[in-house]
């Protein structure tokens, strides 16, 4: 973030602009045209750059519908999977009804036997290529599609005819999703809302599970992640205390991004974050030592510190309306149709209402956050 003071005018106030920078792209925004001259100027004599609309971005369109009735922003790779699609088009399946392959078809690990030959087949086919356009798609528009890249990647050097044929299927489920991607809205959920999640499969080559995490704010997934556990958990607790604390690093950093954003209003009270274990979710505030708990790996007590300091605050949210869960394992096509509209924006979820229950139950947590939603909501 950059701060300028217009020194020829004497000005006593700064003004600010935002710069994100991917690589030899970036993206501005700011409080004058004043200021992204004066930055564009400084780099085109730097670099040679050139100024381009700002509806596209690393193959993202990103769509703002300003009318009476709706204020949103849609993001899109429609032409981004339309050459993924073109590339692969002669091993793709008609039709899928799940971005990953259901159950054991949909599970790829090292474990499982490949050889050379095989191998050496389906990187020529280009696997390796398979992998990075649909890991670019799963980070950009499609949180649906992170648990399968996951899998994906795990065997880029040594792929096996399963592993190519999921990810045909998933280039497949993305071309039959081509318009859909993230839709923000401006009144679904005024407060940054987490949650969390982990699978109770083990990867055979390690033992580790899958979990995954995602922050809802205005009506969508701002950030998800679908990763393996880098321990082993030795029972389902364990997993999902482990991924609450995965979760909490990331509201964390989102916290200390809003607040050198000067959005303040926005951290004030602890950041919510649902988890669908009990066990896992009293462990984060409670403060004794067990056989139950005493193996668990001391920086994943971090949390505990966190809902001490009213950063996190965990709640209870049942695991069939857990939207995580999809970023934790290869779904049926009924979770899809129950959860996938809600993450991605194109369906209202009920946050604000459930803080609103929060405020109603904890007189601690009550006047600030009952000011806080009810002025968001309004505005």
């Amino acid at each position: 973030m950059f701060q300028f003071k217009r020194w020829r005018e004497c000005q006593s106030q700064y003004q600010t602009c935002i710069m994100l920078i991917h690589t030899d792209d970036a993206d501005m925004i700011g409080d004058s045209e004043d200021m992204f001259n004066v930055i564009c100027n400084a780099c085109d004599k730097q670099w040679k750059i050139k100024v381009v609309p700002s509806d596209f971005m690393l193959g993202v369109k990103r769509e703002l519908t300003d009318t009476a009735d709706e204020f949103s922003v849609t993001l899109t790779m429609t032409a981004y999977i339309d050459g993924m699609v073109k590339a692969f088009e002669d091993d793709l399946p008609k039709h899928v009804n799940t971005p990953f392959p259901e159950h054991a078809k949909g599970f790829i690990t090292k474990y499982d036997k490949v050889d050379d030959v095989e191998a050496e087949t389906y990187i020529k086919k280009g696997y390796m290529r398979l992998c990075g356009l649909v890991l670019w798609a799963a980070r950009n528009c499609f949180p649906e599609c992170a648990v399968g890249a996951s899998f994906l990647c795990r065997v880029m050097s040594r792929p096996s005819k399963k592993a190519y044929e999921a990810g045909c299927h998933m280039v497949r489920w993305l071309g039959q999703n081509r318009l859909r991607g993230l839709k923000f809205t401006h009144d679904p959920n005024s407060l940054p809302v987490a949650l969390s999640d982990a699978s109770d499969k083990s990867d055979p080559s390690d033992s580790c599970k899958q979990y995954g995490y995602c922050i809802m704010w205005q009506g969508a997934c701002m950030v998800y992640v679908s990763k393996k556990l880098s321990h082993v958990g030795h029972h389902a607790m364990h997993n999902e205390y482990m991924a609450l604390a995965e979760a909490g690093k990331c509201i964390v950093w989102m916290r200390q991004l809003l607040h050198e954003l000067d959005h303040d209003y926005l951290i004030e009270s602890p950041t919510v974050l649902f988890g669908d274990n009990n066990a896992a979710n009293s462990l984060t505030s409670e403060h004794f030592v067990s056989t139950g708990n005493q193996y668990i790996y001391l920086p994943y007590h971090a949390i505990k510190e966190w809902t001490e300091l009213d950063i996190i605050r965990v709640e209870r949210k049942c695991s069939k309306h857990n939207l995580s869960d999809l970023l934790t394992k290869n779904v049926t096509s009924s979770e899809i149709k129950m959860l996938l509209d809600r993450l991605c924006g194109y369906t209202k979820n009920e946050f604000d209402a459930h803080l609103s229950q929060l405020i109603e139950r904890d007189g601690r947590y009550s006047e600030l956050l009952r000011a806080l939603v009810t002025r968001l909501v309004i505005v």
